[in-house]
Parts: C-alpha cells; structure tokens; sequence
C-alpha cells in the first residue's frame, strides 16, 4: 500500500503474528501522520490475556443438567459491561483472551428476570482454596494475572424462584 506523507495512517499488530497466543494488542490501531524523509518508532503496547470458563446448570429435580443459551456477562470492577457469552448446548461456556485484571462475571440478570430463575454460585469452586476466585453477591470475583492465566470451573446453578 502507498503511504503518502502528511496523511494520517493506520497502523494495526497483526496479532497472529505474535510468538504467544495469549498476547493481544491493548489498542486496536494507532494513528500517525506521515512526514516526508522521517523515521518514526512507533510502539504497540502488548498485553497478556487469558480465559474464563465455566458451566450453567438448571435445577431439574435430584440432577442438574446443562443450560443451554443462557447469557454469562463480564464485569469490570466499576461494574462495566466488558463482555457476553452465550452457554453452549450443554451449559458451556468461556470468555478467551480477556486482559488480566479483576473482574466480576455473573448470569445476566435481565435474562432470570424474564424467565423467573434465580442464579446460585456453587460454593465448592470457592471454597476449594483458589484465592483468585471469591464469591461477591451473585458474582464471582475473579483475578487473573500472571499467576492465573486461566480461570476454569465456575459454576452457576439456576434454580425456580
């Protein structure tokens, strides 16, 4: 592509060019004017992710089965919308690349309140000594960082109100 000087150009990290999977661009694309007979660097802040995985069960008498197309939402800790994802067929679901920090992840309360359910975190995941993982009202509080880089195992149990 031709680049013409003093014009604004966008620059983009094609991040399957990365030697890890798990590093993504922290900003989708910089923008920088041109200028004729210069040389700019230009660098391209870099970030370690990872994943968040779990299941959604229904109550269904003595069982549990698999609750499929319910929505699990993300949160920062101000308490924004990061992400959604939808449960597979049998109750499945994972956020992937998703920057380390602290956040609160629960079921969407918008979707129990239209179908009369209330979500219950199963407390063994929390009680099993995982300090990353905490319980906080109906979410779990989730840390993940260099040292947990994945966070696997949640569960959410829904249940009749």
């Amino acid at each position: 592509k031709n680049i013409y000087p003093h014009r604004k150009v966008k620059l983009e990290i094609d991040e399957a060019t990365l030697d890890n999977p798990a590093w993504i661009s922290e900003d989708a694309a910089i923008k920088v004017v041109t200028h004729p007979a210069s040389i700019d660097i230009v660098d391209f802040p870099i970030i370690p992710s990872g994943e968040i995985e779990g299941m959604v069960y229904f109550k269904a008498g003595k069982n549990n089965q698999g609750a499929s197309k319910v929505e699990v939402e993300l949160y920062n800790m101000k308490k924004e919308l990061v992400a959604k994802a939808d449960t597979a067929y049998d109750g499945y679901f994972v956020f992937e690349r998703v920057p380390h920090g602290k956040y609160l992840l629960r079921v969407s309360k918008k979707q129990l309140t239209k179908t009369d359910y209330k979500s219950i975190i199963r407390s063994k995941i929390v009680k099993n000594k995982r300090k990353y993982i905490k319980k906080y009202n109906n979410y779990y509080k989730l840390d993940l960082n260099h040292d947990h880089e994945e966070v696997f195992g949640l569960e959410f149990l829904l249940k009749q109100k």
